[in-house]
């Protein structure tokens, strides 16, 4: 060791400040005053000060944690390290001890944070589910920073027992700091049992992220689910963070400029500046850069015999620091950053707050580089800045010219899903009305459109990119360049080797953020746009509810009472009500009266389209109304046309799904009353059966019940049923109404006022009132209408002037169903194996950097061999890069997109229909929306992001190896580490950080694609296609021979069908619902594939027509009328094949065109509110007429087949009346096969077939 000098230089020198002591006293090595004053005191002082604070707030929270051996182990280890800190204390004292003017106070003010430590320990073990932060950060910041000033004792001559006391000092500090970092799940509570992981987690396990490790290795051994991720942090729990956002826009001041984002702050306003000190901290580091590479350039240009060991061993722990406190403080900073984002995902600033953030710790960064290349260069220094300034001029340039077009494109994808989902969502109706290849024409033309647009901005972001890619790759080259031609002219001396990497750093100190300042200024601004969008839907005028509420109720629901003390009791009251739609265009009801009483049945009644359901949700306060409507109970439950069953079992839809006991009882009584009790028989799993939400293989009249029990269930005071028992056969809506509003009705029980709205008067008898609705804006309100002879419902009931037979006395419901109701397992994300051509820009770029090191190592002569061609290579990075974008962007993507789209589409078009009963809509719709998002905007920056950096890896691992060939040892184990890292699939579900994770998110889009097309089952094609004539079929003979049909294996539809329905003849499909009545017209469609049988028309087998084929010559009408979001004439004639005139005429002949003028004629778009579901019946007959107006000409076809599920059932007897009268007018010889729950005989059918358990 080299001597030192006497013990004056040492005394002497260690009482300065310092830094860095006198060299007579020790080489590199602080002064022992600087490492007490600042090093020692500023930890203790900090702790002190935060102390009272921590523990008022531990002393106030209740207890956490029971005892364990940490409840021992660190009050020992604290009271080993106070008496350490009192025995230092007194060496500090003695004369002989090398000690300061603050020695003294400085060992004083470390016993006194030492004592502190005691209580704040306990409590935080008892009162904390988390290793405390703040005595983690004092022992570990304490114990790092006292390690100079051990060393330094050590160094001193005659100090050894000083050292040794410091060093045991040390040793118990550091324990101490391994107990306090142990975790304390073990321990919790059972109260705390169930907190997430990261929630209990210290500060070490989470800026490490070693809390995540479980889940890194269960991903890397299986795919990993939602449910294996385990409970989020109580902060991130969106009922707390709503109720903070909702509280204060609810007072934020409108006027004011971006409320929005004024409340975003006040109520987030500490999660928005949680990421700011880890980005101060990173750009700390980032400022030491360059002064490190100074001193290391400088350190290793210096001759062998001068290099002192401990300079080089302190670069060493110098740079350890400095990268890795800048991976650490990244880490921590995104950290903060997607916690935030988390917690107001959903619309606003997943890329705002993003933006904000990066944008103003960058301008930091690049103002703080500037100064520093002045001293390095010059005024050479301000060539970045040029660069800089000429590229943002030119990208601002770029921006403008974007204008609306992102906002088009975003129109049409937002088209393009809408149109796929409506068709998702009635693909039964689609495949029997033969629409599949008209609708795939649809569709794929809309993805083409879209992409088309999506070209147009396109080109910007081609632009934007390459000129963003401009500073970092033209920067240091025009500034070399400069700097040489300056020194040329003016004859000075070029730069060595430590000024040219010293200024290189300072160059990308500055360039690299302004790059990415370039690319964030056009997304930030797209950003706030959407922002302010948002923010004006938010301060839209809200919904007012006008209803007034009293409370002059009669309780009857635990006592009988008189149903006419009830009935004195007026619930609700309709005063000079008018209803208008269309935005006021078209008066619906004008100054109606009405009037409901307490436990009172009412039947609402009209035409279609005369504003029974727009009445029932005035009500609701859900429809505009003007006059007065007043309302005794807040209970209300509604039933709508459209029925509405979410993903869960049948329990939850109609329980809910918000935990806590069910009433029993009374669910069972619902399920008795709502006549649910032998369909949940028939079903493997009982209410525990899961239903896939809309796409439910339920009939439609089982799904009726369930949403009427829904309502039931809750007890409502005023029920709303429009049209419920629709879709019900006549014995199952006879138990209903017996079980409802009998004498002891589960109605009556509950005193509940019932509104009706249908379409048939065949229970007018029970009602205490009946409404009627002329269809011209007036109501008529009948109170005489009850019957005293009908208290009991009679099993038979005069329907239509003829007594319907209620069927065979068999009583038990033979409900079949598909009870395969779990959703088709999407396989798991596989990484596809996909090769890439590499990027040349990465090329040029090492090429670069090699070519400025040989410039230098030429003493910076001979410019014009070196400039030129250091310059080529910097043009040509810029360049190629542009190159790679363009290609990636306008070429390779959009036509793997539209591939891909249209192989996602085929396959959905050619399932059979079995496939969508048994899956969740959503999850398909997902194919179409979330995975092509992806494949058009994550896979192209993924792959270009992966492209770069592996080559810019790659050129950095070639540089350290020819530089220091022992690192080249290192290199395989960190392509070990990292291809185990981005092997788990937890990266796929967190995916941002990486390029390479960008593009595995990207690539699982494309997996799951191709998954989804290997593994979705097609319908059956013909074993031998036939041959068919054009004109088939001509006659309408069927055939139907023994056939049988499944919906599973142990599940049966029908069962032995034979049946000769000759041609011309009109047949009626009879039965109780899920009889087997639709699942008959469904295996004629080939909806649903015989197990065995055969089925003929017109002599040709059926299972050798080719699907689409058969239902494009079968005329269709649907229980369910297909409408899309598109115009009246696509509705109406999908295939073009028919003039406006025809068109015309056919809404003429169902009564239609009338109203469909008034509302735009033929190009109207068929929104929700266009026709009501009556009228909708009336359209699917009108599509019909056209139908058979195109067979008899394109075809020449008198006759055929015609095929109605339940085409009358939303509407009145008139309109009925009307649509039978058109069917046998316009249909007159085709053969007709008729679903109906209650036949009227207007077509006087040659047969009725009745249909019982199941076929």
């Amino acid at each position: 060791m080299t001597s030192f000098g006497g013990r004056g230089c040492q005394v002497t020198a260690d009482n300065d400040f310092g830094p860095v002591v006198a060299s007579c006293a020790r080489l590199f090595d602080f002064t022992l005053l600087f490492e007490q004053a600042i090093l020692s005191t500023i930890p203790s002082a900090v702790l002190l000060t935060l102390a009272p604070w921590r523990l008022t707030s531990l002393y106030l929270s209740s207890q956490k944690t029971g005892l364990n051996w940490l409840s021992v182990a660190k009050p020992t280890t604290i009271l080993a390290l106070i008496s350490s800190h009192v025995v230092l204390l007194v060496y500090c004292a003695q004369p002989n001890s090398a000690r300061t003017t603050i020695s003294i106070p400085a060992a004083a003010l470390a016993l006194a944070a030492a004592v502190t430590v005691l209580p704040l320990s306990y409590l935080e073990q008892r009162r904390s589910v988390r290793p405390s932060t703040i005595l983690g950060c004092y022992l570990a910041l304490s114990t790092i920073l006292d390690l100079p000033q051990a060393r330094t004792l050590y160094l001193m001559p005659g100090q050894r027992h000083l050292a040794a006391t410091f060093s045991a000092v040390l040793t118990a500090r550091a324990l101490l700091l391994a107990l306090e970092a142990w975790g304390k799940r073990q321990s919790l509570i059972d109260k705390y049992q169930s907190l997430a992981s990261e929630t209990t987690s210290g500060i070490f396990s989470r800026s490490l992220f070693l809390w995540m490790n479980s889940l890194f290795r269960r991903g890397y051994s299986k795919v990993i689910f939602f449910a294996d991720l385990g409970p989020i942090d109580n902060d991130l729990g969106s009922a707390r963070v709503h109720q903070r956002l909702q509280d204060v826009w609810t007072r934020q001041d409108r006027p004011v400029r971006s409320p929005l984002l004024r409340s975003l702050w006040k109520a987030l306003r500490w999660s928005i500046l949680s990421p700011v000190p880890p980005r101060l901290c990173y750009s700390g580091f980032v400022f030491a850069q360059p002064f490190l590479i100074n001193r290391a350039t400088t350190y290793l240009t210096q001759p062998s015999h001068l290099l002192e060991d401990d300079v080089g061993y302190g670069l060493i722990g110098a740079a350890a620091c400095t990268y890795v406190g800048m991976a650490v403080s990244t880490a921590l900073f995104k950290h903060q950053l997607y916690r935030h984002i988390t917690m107001v995902r959903g619309a606003l600033v997943s890329l705002i707050y993003t933006q904000k953030l990066d944008t103003t710790s960058r301008s930091l960064v690049s103002t703080f580089g500037i100064s520093l290349l002045a001293l390095q260069i010059g005024w050479v220094c301000v060539m970045p800045v040029a660069v800089v300034f000429i590229s943002a001029i030119l990208d601002s340039m770029v921006t403008m010219l974007i204008g609306g077009k992102v906002k088009i494109w975003s129109d049409a994808v937002q088209q393009r899903i809408s149109l796929t989902a409506d068709i998702l969502s009635s693909m039964k109706s689609v495949k029997m009305l033969g629409l599949a290849n008209p609708l795939y024409s649809l569709i794929h033309n809309e993805r083409l459109r879209e992409l088309g647009l999506q070209a147009k901005f396109r080109w910007s972001t081609v632009w934007l990119n390459t000129l963003g890619n401009v500073p970092p790759a033209l920067a240091p080259a025009v500034t070399f360049v400069t700097y040489a031609i300056k020194a040329r002219l003016e004859g000075s001396r070029s730069l060595n080797t430590s000024q040219v990497f010293t200024s290189l750093a300072l160059i990308n100190l500055i360039s690299t953020p302004a790059s990415e300042l370039l690319a964030a200024f056009p997304f930030a601004a797209s950003c706030l746009g959407c922002v302010e969008r948002i923010q004006n839907h938010l301060t839209r005028p809200s919904r007012q509810d006008q209803r007034i509420f009293t409370q002059s109720r009669v309780d009857i629901s635990e006592k009988k009472t008189d149903s006419k003390q009830s009935l004195e009791v007026n619930f609700a009251c309709l005063t000079q009500v008018g209803i208008s739609v269309h935005d006021g265009a078209h008066s619906l009801l004008r100054n109606i009266n009405l009037k409901f009483w307490q436990n009172s049945f009412t039947i609402l009644i009209g035409p279609s389209g005369s504003g029974k359901s727009t009445l029932l949700r005035a009500m609701l306060s859900e429809a505009t109304y003007s006059g007065t409507i007043s309302l005794c109970n807040y209970r209300i439950a509604y039933c709508p046309q459209m029925l509405w069953l979410f993903t869960g079992t049948i329990r939850q839809n109609i329980c809910g799904l918000e935990p806590g006991p069910v009433d029993e009882d009374w669910y069972r009584s619902v399920l008795y009353s709502c006549a649910l009790d032998p369909v949940l028989l028939a079903l493997p799993h009982g209410d525990a059966t899961r239903v896939e939400g809309q796409s439910s293989s339920l009939s439609g009249g089982q799904k009726q019940r369930i949403i009427l029990a829904r309502a039931l269930y809750q007890r409502p005071q005023l029920l709303l049923l429009d049209d419920i028992l629709s879709a019900l056969d006549l014995r199952t809506e006879v138990h209903i109404m017996n079980q409802l509003s009998g004498a002891d009705g589960l109605l009556s029980k509950l005193g509940a006022t019932v509104i009706l709205a249908t379409h048939t008067y065949r229970w007018e008898t029970l009602a205490d009132s009946v409404i009627t609705l002329d269809g011209a804006g007036n109501a008529m309100q009948n109170l005489d209408s009850r019957r005293p002879e009908t208290a009991l419902i009679m099993d038979s009931i005069p329907v239509g002037g003829h007594l319907l037979a209620s069927g065979p006395s068999d009583s038990a419901e033979a409900e079949q169903v598909n009870s395969n109701f779990n959703p088709d397992e999407i396989p798991p994300r596989e990484s596809v194996p996909s090769q890439h051509g590499s990027d040349f820009g990465d090329y040029a770029f090492y090429f670069k950097t090699e070519i400025l090191n040989w410039w230098t190592a030429d003493n910076g002569s001979d410019e014009a061999k070196w400039l030129p061609l250091y310059l080529a290579m910097a043009i040509g990075n810029a360049v190629m890069y542009g190159c790679t974008v363009w290609t990636m962007f306008l070429k390779l993507v959009p036509q793997s997109a539209a591939n891909l789209h249209r192989i996602l589409l085929d396959v959905v078009m050619n399932a059979p229909y079995s496939f969508f009963t048994s899956s969740d809509i959503g999850t398909i719709l997902n194919r179409f929306s979330q995975d092509m998002t992806l494949v058009e905007s994550q896979l192209p920056t993924g792959v270009l992001c992966t492209l770069m950096y592996f080559f810019w890896a790659i050129g950095s691992l070639a540089l350290i190896s020819l530089g220091s060939s022992w690192m080249a040892l290192t290199i395989s184990v960190v392509f070990i580490i990292l291809y185990c890292v981005q092997r788990s699939d937890i990266l796929a579900l967190y995916g941002d950080s990486k390029g390479t994770t960008q593009l595995e998110v990207s690539l699982g889009a494309i997996a799951r694609t191709k998954e989804f097309s290997l593994t979705t089952p097609s319908e059956r094609k013909p074993v031998a296609e036939a041959s068919v004539d054009r004109s088939w079929p001509n006659r309408g003979q069927i055939e139907i021979r023994d056939v049988s049909a499944h919906y599973t294996k142990d599940k049966g539809a029908l069962s032995n069908i034979t049946l000769l329905i000759r041609a011309g003849e009109k047949i009626g499909l009879c039965g109780q619902s899920g009889s087997g009545k639709s699942s008959l017209l469904s295996v004629i469609l080939r909806l649903l594939e015989p197990s065995s049988g055969s089925i003929t028309i017109d002599g040709v087998d059926l299972a050798n027509i080719h699907h689409k084929m058969l239902r494009e010559r079968l005329v269709s009408i649907p229980q369910d009328t297909f409408l899309m979001q598109h115009t009246v004439r696509f509705n109406l004639d999908s295939r073009a094949a028919h003039d406006d005139v025809a068109m015309i005429t056919a809404l003429s002949k169902v009564s239609l065109w009338p109203l469909l003028e008034k509302r735009g004629g033929l190009e109207a778009k068929c929104t929700s509110e266009l026709l009501s579901q009556g009228q909708k019946q009336l359209f699917s007959l009108a599509r019909a007429l056209l139908r058979k107006e195109r067979a008899s000409g394109d075809r020449h076809v008198s006759g055929g087949v015609v095929l109605l599920d339940e085409a009358t059932s939303n509407i009145d007897m008139t309109t009925d009346a009307m649509m039978q009268r058109v069917i046998r007018d316009e249909f007159s010889t085709y053969t007709i096969m008729v679903v109906a729950l209650v036949w009227i005989p207007f077509l006087t059918p040659t047969a009725l077939l009745y249909l019982t358990k199941a076929g």
